[in-house]
């Protein structure tokens, strides 16, 4: 089977990053030749990254040119990214042929429009929705809108989706009317299975400092999880 991962932004390197490692490397211990598609990134300063070196020796590499924004931080962001990410995948996959299966680790809007089975990887369907709490909402409304469309439309290409959590699927739930299936994203905790040092009562969070992700609700959260 030939599979293609399709993660533009791997050079983010964020817990989604670690998703498509995992997802190509079980691609590869079942047999599978697997593709990933992607705008062009520091592979090698990746691999060291992620303790993953050599992976991208196994894969068949479709690369693009990086985005550069027109304007710097303009309202239209946005809708550059989609455009360039979406033309740049559109032409680097029209002369590659074959695919059985298509799987999604990024945002469903790089999603190619492809005859084939589609998987994706959900963590927040329409991540900009948080926006719409602000004062301003009916101007996010009306800014998210043309995006919105556009990803319900291709939520229709999707066979099946793959949720970061309960949360989420219920989300994907409400929002696009599909169910999904939980599935937690990767920890590589064998690398410190062997560190001999006692445990302590310690909770760690490792993240972006980004509004959806709630960063300033984690200390009153923690203690109140711990006395349960």
């Amino acid at each position: 089977m030939r599979i293609l991962v399709v993660h533009p932004r791997m050079s983010v390197m964020g817990g989604g990053e670690r998703v498509a490692i995992h997802s190509i490397l079980a691609g590869l211990k079942a047999g599978h030749r697997v593709s990933l598609v992607s705008e062009e990134f520091d592979a090698e300063n990746f691999e060291d990254f992620f303790g993953c070196e050599g992976l991208f020796a196994k894969v068949d590499m479709i690369t693009y040119t990086p985005f550069q924004p027109f304007v710097g931080k303009s309202m239209l962001l946005l809708y550059q990214r989609m455009i360039h990410h979406s033309t740049r995948i559109r032409k680097v996959l029209s002369t590659r042929i074959g695919f059985d299966l298509v799987v999604g680790t990024q945002d469903i809007g790089y999603v190619p429009n492809v005859p084939v089975p589609i998987i994706q990887y959900c963590y927040f369907p329409e991540y900009f929705s948080h926006l719409e709490a602000r004062p301003s909402s009916r101007l996010w409304k009306l800014y998210y809108w043309p995006a919105r469309r556009f990803y319900r439309n291709r939520v229709q290409s999707v066979g099946r989706f793959i949720a970061v959590s309960d949360y989420t699927r219920d989300f994907v739930m409400r929002k696009w009317g599909r169910d999904s299936e939980t599935l937690y994203p990767p920890c590589p905790v064998e690398t410190y299975s062997s560190v001999q040092a006692p445990k302590e009562n310690i909770v760690i969070t490792v993240g972006r400092i980004v509004p959806e992700k709630r960063s300033e609700m984690r200390p009153t959260m923690f203690p109140l999880s711990c006395h349960r």
